[in-house]
């Protein structure tokens, strides 16, 4: 199995397990037989998908669920954007340099749009780093709460205050972009 589906799997047993302890792991990760072995994107998408449903319906909270993904978001964070989210935090000095040079780093496109006490973030491609946005059927929404943590990282280390998010749809789960809200009030 390829380092980064190992350290996915890693972060989720922990974090599960902390968070909901590790019967609830073992649950989840009983039934999935699609995870035994992943050695390419497509079979992590199938994987993901298998996982996350079982995960949506061992654990019956949402709130829970997505706190899980959320964490996961940080840690993916944490080890894959860090570097770059503090060089364009040291090169800005306005909310809208900020947005301005954190959407050159990501790739020269308007994937940040400040709107008043609001920014808006729309992306036309999942770029999740372990292969999902490569998934022939639709993932539970549960899996982008991954993203969602991630973005609350990023602004939290650029603004250096907490903040909230709001997930409005995602491709992996059957929509047309990846859209976030994120609240700066």
């Amino acid at each position: 199995m390829e380092k980064k589906y190992d350290d996915w799997f890693d972060g989720f047993k922990t974090i599960v397990s902390e968070q909901l302890g590790s019967q609830i792991y073992d649950k989840v990760m009983n039934d999935c037989m699609k995870c035994k072995s992943v050695r390419s994107d497509p079979e992590m998408a199938t994987c993901i998908k298998e996982l996350m449903e079982n995960f949506d319906n061992i654990v019956e909270e949402k709130e829970k669920r997505g706190n899980v993904m959320e964490t996961m978001g940080y840690y993916c964070f944490q080890n894959h954007f860090l570097e770059r989210a503090l060089k364009v935090k040291d090169k800005s000095k306005k909310i809208e340099e900020t947005i301005k040079n954190l959407n050159e780093t990501i790739g020269n496109q308007e994937y940040f749009k400040l709107k008043g006490d609001i920014i808006e973030a729309k992306f036309n491609k999942c770029y999740c780093h372990i292969g999902v946005q490569v998934a022939e059927e639709k993932l539970p929404q549960t899996y982008c709460y991954c993203s969602l943590g991630w973005l609350k990282d990023l602004f939290k280390v650029l603004l250096e205050k907490d903040v909230n998010v709001d997930m409005l749809q995602t491709i992996v789960s059957g929509g047309n972009a990846c859209e976030f809200v994120i609240h700066l009030d």
